[in-house]
């Protein structure tokens, strides 16, 4: 068993972006959720009714002394108050990366992505959906895949159902982001893999703008290896309008998460690695 315990920590602080940099942001509160074993946050939600959801993975060991990753989701009130933490486990090794609140005829339900380990042969992974009640009640989990590897990264409520994205890719196939339709029950209207340049292309994050889909990730060129970030814009059926990629070839550039502006553009941030002569990593902003 692990002796390194390494707790998720969430801290509520009162601090926005569009604050001047010359104010320091204090911390109101801070905990730390989680067991004897690993617990990692991914993602953190305000609901409607300001509370706070999370989500990432929790370890847990069997009878026979056999790790095991857990989508871990959690809820808490707005001074950090613990009000219900679960671990879900339906196969072998899950991970839960982006959680959302969602209003479905007139009932709110939490909708979890992230990847499952299934258990077959290959021992491959899916995407995955779960939804939950304000209890945290299982109310139903769909995976999407084939013999390939597919991950979701995050998922937005958009268009009378959601979209999912994150990418896909096994040994004989290029990496390609994976775009994902589904209704509120999580079932699967069509799943595109999207290619920006032939190389390899990760989607990490999605929101719903101007009737359309924006999309922010990195794409690697096949030739020189070097990565750089990119935002993609889709109609709502996943067909590929217009694909801008940003960076530099003195650094590998990476995007994990959008927004979008009050004058109506876009802002996604990640990092840059590699920079000469230290080869530090920066934080990247487009």
């Amino acid at each position: 068993m692990k002796t390194v315990i390494n707790k998720i920590q969430i801290a509520i602080v009162l601090f926005l972006f569009c604050l001047p940099f010359n104010l320091i942001a204090q911390i109101v509160t801070q905990y730390t959720y989680g067991n004897y074993e690993d617990d990692e946050g991914y993602s953190i939600c305000l609901t409607h009714d300001s509370v706070l959801i999370f989500t990432g993975y929790t370890d847990t060991v069997d009878n026979q002394g056999g790790l095991y990753e857990n989508v871990y989701i959690g809820k808490i009130d707005q001074f950090g108050s613990h009000l219900w933490t679960n671990g879900y486990r339906f196969y072998d090794l899950e991970q839960g990366f982006c959680i959302i609140e969602s209003l479905v005829d007139t009932t709110y339900e939490y909708v979890t992505v992230g990847d499952v380990r299934v258990p077959d042969a290959n021992k491959h992974q899916d995407a995955f959906l779960l939804r939950t009640d304000p209890s945290g009640n299982v109310l139903g989990l769909t995976r999407y895949g084939d013999s390939r590897e597919e991950h979701a990264r995050s998922v937005i409520d958009a268009d009378r159902g959601y979209y999912i994205v994150g990418y896909t890719n096994n040994a004989t196939f290029p990496t390609d982001v994976y775009l994902i339709r589904t209704d509120y029950h999580g079932n699967m209207v069509w799943s595109k893999a999207l290619d920006i340049n032939g190389g390899q292309d990760y989607g990490y994050d999605i929101i719903f703008k101007d009737s359309s889909l924006y999309i922010t990730g990195n794409t690697v060129d096949s030739l020189n290896f070097l990565s750089q970030a990119f935002l993609m814009n889709t109609d709502l059926n996943g067909n590929i309008q217009w694909v801008k990629v940003y960076g530099d070839s003195l650094a590998d550039d990476f995007s994990y998460s959008l927004k979008e502006t009050l004058d109506d553009g876009c802002i996604f941030i990640g990092h840059s690695y590699g920079y000469l002569p230290t080869g530090d990593s920066h934080v990247f902003m487009v």
